[in-house]
């Protein structure tokens, strides 16, 4: 879980160095507590929403959004991940600055991570 937290944090940083106001990240094998450290640490060090997913066990998907709370107005968290998990057979919530659930269609996973991409794209702009 802490070489996926590092490798989100640096493409976190690289997607904030290109001007973008959110990164979706892919980890495998990392359960929604370990996600929800992950996000933290994103958030707070590049500052972007962050929508983290990772299949666990190979049959389940643990996901979080956390967004800082100048964008939660915009992108709330909660909102974010009910329409990502309605891809994968999901459920979950929580509050507008970080939400979480899990979703059990393994094979919706693509259409997933381009839900939320679309999705925090239209909310905050950029890429």
């Amino acid at each position: 879980a802490d070489r996926a937290a590092a490798a989100a944090v640096a493409e976190a940083r690289a997607a904030a160095d290109a001007g973008d106001k959110f990164v979706v990240v892919q980890v495998e094998d990392v359960d929604g507590k370990a996600l929800q450290t992950l996000a933290q640490k994103v958030v707070k060090e590049s500052g972007l929403a962050v929508f983290a997913l990772s299949v666990v066990d190979g049959d389940k998907i643990a996901c979080l959004a956390s967004v800082p709370k100048g964008d939660a107005d915009a992108l709330p968290a909660n909102s974010w991940l009910q329409t990502v998990l309605a891809e994968v057979n999901g459920r979950g919530g929580g509050r507008p600055a970080q939400a979480q659930g899990s979703g059990t269609d393994v094979a919706g996973l693509p259409k997933a991570l381009e839900v939320a991409r679309a999705m925090a794209t239209e909310a905050l702009g950029g890429r």
